[in-house]
């Protein structure tokens, strides 16, 4: 079912099961369905018209993990598994649907020696692709072009995605000094250039995160802590219920909290 802010605006029947699925702005949908020993990508436009199909082997082309959409739904990145002399390996995929004639066709392979979990369009033609220990992005186009890669100091426990930037949150590599105690975890955030835009340490217990520009937002399943990019910490609070998620809110210092029994809005004074 496919909604706006207006209500119901289409209903797709599919054949097979669902993978994986993707929407654009427009409402342009791309589906991955299972089937047997190979995988098949529809885009389909909101009111159920197929656009395009493509079908790909597990044996040869690998097992989907991932994709990522463009918002103007003209765009595909799609992470596959590949397994190669023993060895776990990605393979990321690039279509451009702009053209009608050559849509079928791949804009742009690359192969990494690791998973890559996660595809994200920043921009209309920016891909970046989060890796276990480093992060890629790319300018999609008739062709693709690798802009950047980025590697980090340790295996990532946690990414977390803004406007403008990227946030690796992994175990802290550093070594306490005699009679010092170091904390557990370090962040590093990085623009989508590759520069550096802040880093700390910290030492709360935490299952997820989100964030702003502006503010990092560590939670559990009661307690709550938020950070500056600087890592000055600016809230810390154990709530009654358990937590199920802590978002931005739309206005600076406002905060959703979503819990077991309600919908909460947070302001910080």
């Amino acid at each position: 079912y496919i909604f706006n802010q207006s209500g119901l605006k289409g209903k797709l029947a599919l054949e097979k099961p669902i993978q994986d699925l993707r929407i654009s702005e427009q409402g342009v949908v791309a589906v991955i369905l299972e089937d047997g020993a190979a995988n098949q990508m529809n885009l389909y436009s909101k009111e159920g018209q197929m656009l395009v199909s493509i079908k790909v082997t597990i044996a040869s082309g690998g097992y989907p993990l991932t994709m990522a959409l463009s918002e103007d739904g003209t765009h595909l990145a799609v992470s596959y598994i590949l397994f190669s002399g023993g060895k776990v390996k990605s393979k990321l995929v690039f279509y451009d649907f702009s053209n009608k004639e050559t849509s079928g066709t791949p804009s742009g392979i690359f192969e990494y020696d690791e998973l890559i979990p996660r595809l994200e369009f920043v921009d209309d033609r920016t891909v970046l692709a989060c890796a276990e220990t480093s992060f890629y992005t790319y300018q999609c186009g008739a062709t693709v072009l690798q802009n950047h890669s980025q590697t980090f100091p340790a295996e990532a426990k946690s990414i977390f995605i803004t406007e403008d930037r990227i946030g690796v949150i992994t175990k802290n590599p550093d070594i306490a000094k005699e009679g010092r105690t170091e904390d557990n975890y370090k962040v590093q955030v990085y623009r989508f250039s590759g520069t550096k835009a802040g880093s700390f340490t910290f030492d709360f217990d935490y299952k997820l995160v989100s964030a702003s520009d502006k503010d990092i937002i560590f939670y559990n399943d009661q307690e709550c802590e938020m950070y500056t990019y600087r890592g000055h910490k600016k809230f810390q609070y154990e709530f009654e219920h358990k937590i199920e998620s802590v978002l931005p809110g739309n206005k600076s210092g406002e905060y959703i909290l979503l819990d077991q029994q309600s919908v909460k809005t947070i302001t910080l004074k």
